[in-house]
């Protein structure tokens, strides 16, 4: 859509790839240089990520598993550029494009080798890196090698993974600490280059516990601090195979204005109808 005219350039049909069973969450739009323009749709209810050549108007699913424990739920989708020793090519170091997937109550992280998709590419691999040190609910990229994300704790603290470091625990940075009144929702990067995050009291609303001032969103830069705390998923109860995640969150906690509800971190606001047509915004 081009906003400036209020102007739909182009519809995606996505009937070819999706059935009624098909959950759609969200979408990736990813510009390649030498490849062109590939749009990816997370379709939670099948377990795949639907790859859409625009230039071609061809698509493809690739199936992300949910892995030994867990389930199936919400799926998230971060697009990252790491770098890799690429010996063969005689560069050294290259940076590759990723899409990293990983569904809220799975234990794996998994990512999609997306720099190889070009006009013929009709199937792509997965790659397992391991189990998640705790629950992460993805907020968002910074159009590099970072992906932030909070645990599901009580703090609603943001934490950062450079995928160019190794899948651990020590790796996870404290980027800002949280405000008990909010939690953040998404973080991206902005003008300059400056990282933004999302923070709403939307759980409370839900429940019906939002107070006088009613619902609030808050959108600022990220206090980015140069912090690796000891153990940043000590806020979190550890998943275990066959059971998923175990976290204890606000939204179940009870109180005069509460009731139990499950986790909903990253499920409110999905759609839960069939979808198989969605436009593609192009900047004017």
């Amino acid at each position: 859509m081009r906003l400036t005219r209020l102007q739909i350039v182009r519809a995606i049909d996505l009937s070819r790839t999706t059935t009624a069973a098909s959950f759609l969450q969200s979408i990736v739009v990813d510009h390649s240089m030498t490849a062109g323009q590939f749009v990816y749709v997370s379709d939670a209810g099948l377990g795949n990520v639907i790859v859409y050549n625009v230039a071609c108007d061809s698509s493809f699913k690739v199936h992300v598993p949910v892995g030994p424990c867990g389930q199936q739920d919400v799926m998230y989708m971060a697009p990252v550029q790491a770098d890799v020793l690429d010996m063969a090519a005689g560069r050294g170091t290259a940076r590759y494009r990723r899409l990293y997937v990983t569904y809220l109550s799975s234990c794996d992280m998994i990512y999609i080798p997306v720099h190889v998709v070009d006009e013929t590419t009709v199937g792509l691999p997965t790659v397992n890196i391991g189990q998640k040190p705790c629950k992460m609910i993805v907020l968002g990229t910074d159009r590099g090698s970072v992906i932030y994300f909070r645990t599901g704790s009580d703090t609603g603290e943001i934490l950062s993974w450079d995928v160019n470091k190794l899948f651990r625990h020590e790796n996870f940075r404290s980027v800002q600490r949280g405000r008990r009144s909010r939690i953040p929702l998404m973080v991206t990067a902005g003008f300059q280059g400056y990282q933004w995050s999302m923070e709403s009291n939307y759980i409370d609303f839900l429940i019906g516990d939002i107070g006088c001032l009613g619902v609030s969103t808050r959108i600022e830069p990220l206090q980015i601090r140069d912090e690796y705390p000891d153990d940043p998923c000590s806020n979190t109860v550890p998943m275990r195979c066959g059971q998923g995640p175990t976290t204890t969150t606000a939204a179940e906690k009870v109180g005069p204005n509460r009731k139990k509800i499950k986790e909903s971190s990253g499920t409110i606001g999905v759609n839960k109808r069939p979808t198989s047509t969605i436009a593609v915004g192009q900047a004017p």
